[in-house]
């Protein structure tokens, strides 16, 4: 291999320069010199795994995935190989696709990969196959994948080429890759009839996905099997749903198949992915009908906008089904895009076309249940304004049978006319009803009360009738008829006004002074209103009363005209005519104002009188700003300048005249005399106030751009009149950049095009030139000079930097912005500091919740590692004699610094602060600080360390320093750990001047540092660290932290000997060991290393209990010191493990065979036979079940004992034979069948042989002898029971006592319980001696009666003495009602018919005896 000229610094190259490199070495060496040079170098440690998935971008060939697939060093490389080989497979070209095939290996290449690599592994290599298959997919290639597939599940498939040599159960994982196979596999497997439940789970899912079409298309012809119309129906079905496929031909197995799936499914009641409705028979007089297959098409034509032609197809079969069955579509609950909804998309778009249709099925939905003409709305509102009318005329005239147009059925119709008809229909058509209405009524007592609007609902002065001349006059306008509207409102408005002035009371004078406002406000006309105004000025403005109620609140239709953007604009306006009418809505505003400044000098003034009229500006703009692109699509307006002239240039002279005059003496009561103005009233959030590039139109900018110009002019004017101490040049002469618009910012990316004098200012505030940096005095004369008066830094940088730029600019920007602030801005600092300083202020400081400061904190990172600023750690070149982690932190940090105008500029974002208290005024100067450094990041903060993970330079310092402090920490000799020339040496003396707290705090941030970073540590230095932390430290949870960190590296094998000891060694810290070994660990490891991991456990665990049991061999006489044990938890623990698919079950045997004879606890027995019944419940080898079989043997003496927990001992049992008491057993016989560790065993005998395919054997090896084994120990028990009442052996023998097992339950649930299989696959001899107890049942022989009715007859205490219970249940003359005696009542019953027929006895039990045992074979 020729030799490598790579730069002894790869890794930490910029993955470009990486890339570069690799690509010149390609030069001089081959593909394959440059992998394995690249694998030795991340296998020693020397480069991180990292290069080698660049070097993939640079060698995507499959010899490199390859090599990185075979290696098991490497876990991150493994996983990069894989995305790799899945891009290369996704090629649809065969040449290329087959050349990584083969270069992999082809099948049996890929089939050992699959028997070596980690769980995690395979799952994410069969979902990469599986992802990679297009349908432009050549032959060959789908039929390699089926191959795959075939070998995958050799044991299913014997043809299979190759032997799947992994006996890991990966069905789930292997399932995946079905989906690539060739169409033909799949139909041939629809074909077969499997009774593998596992595999015929898998195959289902698999022909589903091919043959979901077709299925449906079987599932609708059988819903409408004989249904008239079907073939129409179906039609309809398969023109809407592409994804059916009808041609039976085309696939026959698909058809066989879904039907067959049809017959299943159709007993679960299961629901179609297409349509939402269960598999029925369609009857006569059901809706079933309509919303199995109705609704699904109208809401597909609904929502495809289906042609007219189709509409009508479905509309007329409805209509045919509805009168041959003489039903209707639906109840008044009607479904969403039902029929009536397509009918009105449809007959909106034709009308005439659909007229008939609409009108039946009006009908047919019963429409007419009392809602009046507002019930219609649903309706009405699905169709265009134009058409309302006309469909209420229809609704009316078929479900009332009133014609609207005909003014005695319109007096009958009830029709009221309030503020929603107006909101329904045309204001003509309105108009129309009203005076129809009010002709032929000869009242208004049609005019609704309840009108949401306060103008709409003023009344008469006599009675609480809606005025008639209101509705008139806002009708007359919204018709256009603006002259008649104008002189009806001002007639009312005299009328009105007299009556205010001659009030006899305030209350009154207030009353009649609003109502006449209320006639000029719906005359629609700012002219009209503006009189009413002028009217309050004169003669009301004294009247608090007055005043009060016509100021402290504004109608939705006053600042409707105040804003002066009509609703007809489109229809009654051209440029002109709405110049005109927003210039008379800037007169009202004037004359409003002029009533508030006038209020403002009176007595009785109240500000919270006029709040309302104090937020009219901030209205108005906002409302102008949403309606600007209205205005400019209405009236074709292509000149920004011509829609800034008529909606803007007047506001701005407005705003300014307003401020202004608040500015004067006298009116510091109505809070104008601020920087922020009027517009301090905006009452909406900041946030919803910024205007955007796509959402603001050149002239809105120009608005605010204008605005600021002109507001900062007077403001010039204003501070050059007031005088003061003179400030330096540098301050603002008039509104600092923050007060000019505020609380509206501009965040457009061409600010300097749209608004270029705000440009200016966010230049100069921004990019502060001569004596920013000077020293600013803080006496109290100059400080109250300076009052607001600065530039927010932080304002100006968002306008030059706005939320939404794309990251590219966004980050050329700042990149402008911080290298102008280190040059030019930070003459007080060193580079250092002034890092430092810009990025703390960046990152915390002067930014609204608009801004997301860690995005920006990542932007600003990236610039400082351009700019080579703030980079430490950084790894010290290997002549260094002493090395300073923190070389290039500041000096000093939190030093205090002389204040100068920058730091004001930084500071003054506090001055839009809310006051802490509701009587502290709004600020006038700013808070009182004192500048100071800010403290740099920790070493290892999270900003650091995440800033580290983009820059190899920081990460290698991270890594190298939290290992120095580490090893500082623990105590670690330096030659304990590896060294690694050219990257780093731990041998590497630190400076005394880097010393970081012992804190846990900062130790846990070292540790994370680590952690963050652990793919880039060399696997062996973890390695390493980890053992000499164990050796100095007895902390769990600090040895938990480095082998945790051990297992995230990228050889997590070697934490396995760690995890291991460290849960042996402290068995009382159980809670921490599922953070060692826990099922995610061992899904990383690889096939081999992950068994050898519970090999290991398990054999460690079991020479612990042996030298245990050793121990307590020896002389009991001799104390013996605390010897080494294990916690039932940890055994269970690892029991739960061996059943996870990353382990292979022949290990998983092996292990749990050696527990099982050591373990004696019941716990850990049960754990371990839970372990060995998953294992054969999943088992589809032979050979497999036959070892899981061998190893369950050792439950067999344990679960034939009466107390499987702690199993009698002979001596209990010859010592209740002496004193012939079943209580000195201490056994709850009665419950034994409750036990876990039985019922675990006992019900596989009720599974059904399709889930647990190894029953019959199972009942013979296992359970079978657990029966004997019971009975030979209820035997004993019987023997002792009956002994303690008086019976001798003989007495005893002569009773001829079946013996039960422990409980006939044992019987009832191995012959067949529950309705399972039934005995067929239990020995006959089982069956017989069940059936024989039965008989037993029924014929009780006269001395167990006897003794039975004895036993009753004791007194109650005695008889809650052990033993009694059993009796009873077991051998008592009464029988249970349910259950498997159930019926031998009757039989009890027929016996005694058959005695009297005189019928032999022992004749009778021997066919009854047959009879229960044939019952019991066929489970009946």
């Amino acid at each position: 291999m020729a030799t490598l000229n790579l730069p002894e610094k790869l890794h930490l190259l910029s993955l470009k320069e990486v890339a570069d490199q690799l690509r010149a070495a390609l030069a001089t060496s081959s593909h394959s010199d440059i992998t394995s040079h690249i694998l030795n170098t991340v296998e020693s440690g020397i480069y991180p795994a990292s290069i080698f998935k660049i070097w993939f971008c640079v060698s995507p060939i499959p010899s490199t995935i390859l090599s990185g697939l075979s290696q098991k060093f490497s876990s991150s490389s493994r996983r990069v190989s894989i995305k790799a080989l899945w891009k290369l497979l996704r090629s649809n070209k065969l040449e290329k696709w087959r050349n990584t095939w083969e270069g992999i290996g082809g099948t049996l290449g890929l089939l050992k990969i699959l028997s070596e690599a980690s769980a995690a592994e395979v799952k994410l290599l069969c979902r990469c196959i599986s992802w990679s298959t297009r349908v432009s997919d050549p032959p060959e290639k789908r039929e390699a994948y089926t191959e795959l597939f075939k070998c995958l599940f050799s044991e299913k498939f014997k043809d299979a080429k190759w032997k799947n040599p992994d006996d890991r159960k990966f069905d789930d994982c292997y399932g995946l890759v079905g989906k690539a196979c060739t169409t033909e596999f799949i139909e041939k497997q629809a074909k077969e009839d499997d009774a593998d439940y596992e595999w015929k789970e898998i195959r289902d899912t698999l022909v589903w996905k091919v043959y979901k079409g077709y299925f449906e298309y079987t599932r609708l012809q059988d819903d409408l099997k004989g249904f008239p119309g079907a073939e129409e129906w179906i039609g309809l079905f398969i023109e809407f749903y592409p994804s059916f496929k009808m041609t039976a031909e085309e696939a026959p197995p698909a058809v066989t198949f879904s039907s067959k799936l049809l017959e299943e499914i159709k007993k679960d009641k299961w629901e179609s992915t297409i349509r939402k409705a269960k598999p029925m028979k369609y009857a006569k007089n059901s809706k079933s009908f309509v919303e199995g297959v109705i609704y699904p098409l109208t809401r597909r034509a609904y929502k495809t906008r289906s042609s007219l032609e189709t509409i009508q197809r479905i509309l007329d079969l409805s209509l045919t089904h509805f009168e041959k069955n003489k039903t209707g579509p639906a109840s008044l609950n009607r479904s969403t895009h039902d029929l009536l909804d397509l009918t009105l998309f449809a007959w909106a778009t034709a009308p005439d076309n659909f007229d008939s249709y609409l009108r039946k099925f009006i009908k047919l939905y019963h429409l007419d249940a009392g809602a009046g003409i507002y019930g219609y709305n649903p309706l009405l509102l699905r169709v265009p304004m134009s058409l309302r009318y006309r469909l209420l005329r229809i609704c009316m005239v078929e479900t009332k049978g009133l014609d609207l147009d005909l003014n005695p059925d319109l007096e009958k119709s009830g029709i009221v006319i309030s503020q929603h008809a107006l909101e329904l229909f045309p204001s003509e058509v309105v108009l129309d009803l009203y005076n129809r209405l009010k002709e032929v009524t000869g009242d208004t007592k049609f005019l609704s009360t309840l009108s949401h609007s306060p103008i709409l609902n003023l009344k008469k002065l006599d009675n609480t009738e809606v005025d008639p001349d209101i509705w008139q006059i806002y009708l007359l306008h919204r018709t256009a008829k603006q002259t008649e509207a104008n002189e009806l409102a001002l007639n009312c408005f005299t009328a009105r006004r007299a009556k205010a002035a001659t009030g006899s009371t305030p209350q009154i004078r207030a009353q009649r002074a609003r109502e006449a406002v209320y006639f000029t406000i719906a005359s629609g006309s700012p002219a009209v209103y503006l009189k009413s105004m002028e009217w309050i000025l004169q003669r009301f403005i004294r009247d608090y009363s007055v005043v009060s109620t016509i100021f402290e609140d504004y109608t939705k239709e006053a600042k409707s005209l105040v804003v002066g953007i009509p609703a007809d604009l489109e229809a009654h306006y051209n440029l002109d005519s709405l110049s005109k009418r927003v210039s008379e809505s800037h007169q009202l505003l004037e004359v409003i104002f002029e009533n508030m400044f006038a209020a403002a000098k009176e007595p009785s003034f109240n500000l919270r009188t006029w709040n309302a009229t104090l937020r009219l500006i901030p209205d108005v703009i906002r409302q102008r700003m949403a309606f600007s692109e209205r205005v400019r699509k209405a009236l074709d307006i292509t000149n920004d300048q011509v829609l800034y002239d008529i909606l803007w240039a007047g506001l701005v002279d407005f705003i300014v005249k307003v401020e202004k005059k608040g500015l004067q003496s006298g009116y510091e009561s109505l809070g104008l005399n601020t920087i922020r103005g009027s517009l301090v009233y905006e009452s909406q959030n900041p946030y919803n106030l910024k205007l955007k590039d796509k959402d603001t139109p050149t002239s809105t900018y120009k608005f605010f751009d204008e605005l600021a110009k002109a507001r900062d002019g007077m403001w010039k004017e204003v501070r050059e009149e007031r005088g003061g101490t003179e400030l330096p040049e540098i301050f603002p002469k008039g509104l600092p950049i923050q007060a000019l618009t505020w609380p509206y910012t501009m965040a457009t990316s061409k600010l300097e095009l749209f608004a270029p004098y705000t440009y200016l200012r966010a230049q100069q505030a921004v990019y502060l030139e001569r004596g920013a940096e000077d020293i600013i005095s803080t006496d109290e004369e100059t400080w109250a000079s300076i009052g607001l008066f600065v530039d927010d830094f932080g304002a100006a940088l968002r306008l030059l930097v706005p939320q939404h730029l794309d990251f590219v600019e966004k980050k050329a920007r700042w990149k402008q912005v911080l290298h102008y602030a280190v040059e030019n801005l930070s003459g007080r600092l060193d580079k250092a500091e002034a890092a430092v300083f810009w990025k703390y202020y960046i990152s915390k400081n002067s930014w609204d919740h608009a801004w997301d400061s860690d995005k920006y904190t990542a932007i600003i990172d990236r610039i400082l590692d351009e700019e080579g600023l703030d980079l430490w750690p950084s790894v010290p070149a290997q002549t260094t004699q002493e090395w300073n982690p923190r070389e290039g932190v500041v000096s000093s940090p939190l030093r205090e610094l002389k204040i100068t105008y920058l730091d004001l500029s930084l500071y003054a974002d506090n001055m839009f602060q809310r006051p802490s208290s509701r009587t502290e005024g709004p600020a006038i100067e700013l808070q009182r600080f004192i500048p100071k450094l800010p403290a740099q990041d920790e070493i290892w903060s999270r900003n650091r360390i995440g800033r580290a993970t983009h820059n190899p330079v920081l990460r290698e310092g991270q890594i190298l320093s939290a290992i120095l402090y580490l090893k500082e920490y623990f105590g670690i000799e330096s030659t304990v750990l590896s060294d690694f020339p050219g990257r780093f040496t731990t041998l590497i003396p630190v400076k005394k001047l880097f010393q970081p707290k012992t804190t846990a705090a900062v130790f846990d941030s070292a540790i994370e540092a680590l952690t963050t970073h652990v793919e880039y540590i060399p696997p062996i230095t973890l390695q390493e660290l980890t053992a000499a932390v164990l050796k100095t430290t007895e902390d769990v949870p600090t040895i938990v932290k480095f082998i945790g960190l051990l297992t995230r590296s990228n050889t997590p094998s070697l934490a396995s000997s760690f995890a291991i000891s460290t849960v042996l060694k402290y068995p009382n810290s159980s809670s921490w060991h599922r953070h060692l070994l826990q099922v995610p660990y061992l899904s990383r490891l690889p096939k081999s290393e992950a068994s050898e991991c519970l090999v290991e456990f398990g054999k460690r665990i079991i020479s612990i209990l042996e030298e245990n049991e050793k121990a307590k061999e020896k002389e009991k006489t001799k104390g013996r010191g605390q010897q080494p044990y294990v916690k039932i938890t940890t055994i269970k623990h690892l029991s739960t493990l061996l059943i996870h698919p990353a382990i292979s079950p022949t290990t998983a045997i092996e292990i749990l065979n050696l527990l099982a004879r050591r373990c004696t606890h019941h716990d850990a027995r049960q754990s371990i036979l839970d372990s060995l019944m998953g294992i054969l419940t999943e088992c589809t080898d032979e050979i497999l079940a036959d070892k899981v079989l061998t190893s369950l043997e050792f439950i067999i003496p344990i679960a034939g004992n009466l107390n499987p927990s702690v199993p009698i001992s002979e001596a209990r049992w010859l010592e209740a034979e002496e004193k012939k008491d079943v209580g000195v057993l201490d056994v709850n016989i009665e419950g034994i069948m409750g036990h876990t560790l039985l019922k675990t065993i006992f019900t596989k005998a009720t599974t059904s042989v399709m889930l647990f395919r190894w029953k019959k054997v199972f009942i013979t090896r296992i359970l079978a002898k657990v029966i004997e084994e019971l009975k030979a120990q209820t035997k004993r028990y019987i023997d002792i029971f009956l002994g303690s009442h008086g019976f001798g052996k003989e007495e005893i023998e002569n009773m001829g006592l079946p013996i039960v097992p422990g409980s006939w339950s044992a019987w009832y649930d191995i012959c067949g319980a529950n309705g399972s299989e039934g005995g067929v696959l239990c020995p006959r001899s089982l069956l017989r001696e069940f059936a024989e107890y039965k008989v037993f049942r029924v014929w009780l022989p006269k001395e167990v009666v006897e003794f039975g009715e004895k036993l009753k007859e004791m007194k109650k205490e005695e008889r809650r003495k052990p033993g009694f219970r059993f009796w009873e249940e077991q051998y008592g003359f009464d029988l249970p009602v349910v259950g498997g005696l159930g019926k031998l009542g009757t039989f009890r019953a027929r016996k005694e018919t058959f005695e009297k027929m005189k019928v032999g006895e022992e004749k009778l039990k021997e066919e009854m005896g047959k009879f229960f045992e044939e019952g019991l074979y066929f489970g009946v």
